[in-house]
């Protein structure tokens, strides 16, 4: 009996493992779209709202340029990693040296 008993757990745990792992739920909301649907509805929103404030001149980050934008769209620094530069601007009509302090 035990000459039996052996092979046949052998042979049980190596048919057990050979299935693929199931991806988890979450794992397959991200690849599926649920979740870059909300990314890039989000990015288009963001994307409004800075070309509603600042028109042509409007910045968005890059490989080598980093952009933030504070006061609601109204001020931003820009970091041109590039060119070794650092910009910090602002739109806003009311005390503007205060919304470039903010940002």
């Amino acid at each position: 009996m035990s000459r039996l008993f052996w092979p046949l757990a052998g042979l049980l745990l190596l048919a057990g493992c050979s299935s693929a792992p199931k991806p988890a739920p979450q794992d397959e909301d991200l690849v599926n779209g649920k979740d870059v649907r909300g990314f890039e509805h989000m990015i288009s929103a963001l994307s409004h709202n800075v070309n509603e404030m600042w028109g042509r001149e409007a910045l968005f980050a890059g490989r080598f340029d980093y952009v933030k934008y504070t006061d609601q769209y109204k001020s931003r620094a820009h970091i041109d990693f590039n060119g070794g530069l650092i910009q910090v601007e602002t739109v806003s009509t009311i005390d503007p040296k205060v919304h470039l302090r903010r940002a």
